[in-house]
């Protein structure tokens, strides 16, 4: 005797049910899984903060003295000139030998500290070139070579280095202070600069990092744990990956400028499109910016920051007490 089975199948309508159910808890899902997303990501922006104010540590530890901010936008690192006023890169140049970077750190090194070659040059060339995945937020970009137009007209040469189609870039810069004092490109020569000659007079600066500086601990008279070293900067997020961008627009090994500096006469912002504003600090995150201490701690500073507090904490010697916003 046959026996016969019923089989149970899905109607449409049942079906698109269940679709539909679907599509509704995924549409619950994807926000939480985004701000999963968003902060691991502001988790690991502050780890790379946090890394590189150990790296600023052991500079001062070494030299006694934070990281200079180099000579100006047309000279770039040099591993031959040591630390301090005689090197013209950047603050993140002189970090390099402390943050485990020595190789990329020595790509222009020819022995000859008191002249430039075609060694040092191409050396020179090759490392602004090669991204460093410690200075970019996993939130903003990823490590990359970027576009190098600046250098595409005679009035922006570059003395120390093959001029670059390529160069890496960096998402965070060193307090300058809250006073805004012009600094200029730098000398002409290696000469001269080595002489201390064709830079501009930088005794209004009252941050950390700036043209030639050599600012000790003892001369923060604010306190370590009270002072800006540095923190994210503001980047119009048109130009994430484009060379249009003032302050984004040299290899972040190059000398003084907007690049790798920043002021806190304005509050941070977060990044906004359309917007460019390359002078002060600002991120990708919402709601805050990451920023590091004098005393290797990070911290997020939200932009609802009392702009006299941020003013006060990036400058070094004002003595006065402000209450650091937790």
């Amino acid at each position: 005797m046959r026996t016969h089975q019923l089989r149970y199948a899905f109607t449409l309508v049942e079906l698109l049910v269940v679709i539909a159910i679907i599509g509704i808890l995924l549409g619950l899902l994807m926000p939480a899984v985004q701000s999963a997303r968003e902060s691991a990501r502001k988790a690991s922006c502050q780890n790379n903060l946090k890394q590189i104010g150990l790296g600023v540590q052991q500079h001062v530890q070494s030299n006694g003295f934070f990281p200079s901010a180099g000579w100006g936008w047309h000279w770039t690192g040099d591993p031959d000139l040591g630390f301090g006023r005689s090197q013209p890169g950047s603050w993140i140049f002189s970090i390099l030998p402390y943050i485990e970077e020595t190789v990329i750190y020595k790509f222009a090194s020819d022995g000859k500290p008191n002249e430039i070659t075609a060694a040092q040059m191409a050396g020179a060339e090759q490392a602004g070139k090669t991204p460093i995945g410690l200075f970019c937020c996993p939130s903003r970009r990823r490590p990359m070579q970027h576009q190098c137009t600046i250098y595409n007209n005679s009035s922006s040469p570059l003395h120390n280095s093959n001029i670059p189609t390529l160069s890496n870039r960096a998402d965070y810069e060193a307090n300058a202070g809250s006073v805004k004092v012009m600094w200029g490109g730098g000398p002409n020569g290696l000469a001269a600069g080595l002489a201390g000659q064709g830079f501009s007079d930088m005794t209004n600066s009252n941050g950390i990092v700036f043209q030639r500086s050599e600012i000790k601990p003892a001369q923060i008279l604010d306190g370590l744990s009270n002072t800006y070293f540095g923190g994210e900067k503001y980047l119009n997020p048109d130009n994430y990956e484009k060379p249009y961008d003032a302050g984004d627009d040299h290899s972040m090994f190059a000398g003084d400028d907007y690049d790798t500096q920043g002021w806190t006469d304005a509050v941070p912002l977060q990044d906004q499109r359309g917007r460019a504003d390359y002078w002060r600090f600002g991120s990708a995150h919402a709601g805050a910016v990451n920023m590091a201490f004098c005393d290797g701690s990070v911290r997020a500073i939200a932009y609802s920051v009392d702009p006299t507090v941020h003013t006060l904490l990036g400058h070094r010697k004002d003595k006065q007490v402000v209450s650091v916003p937790q």
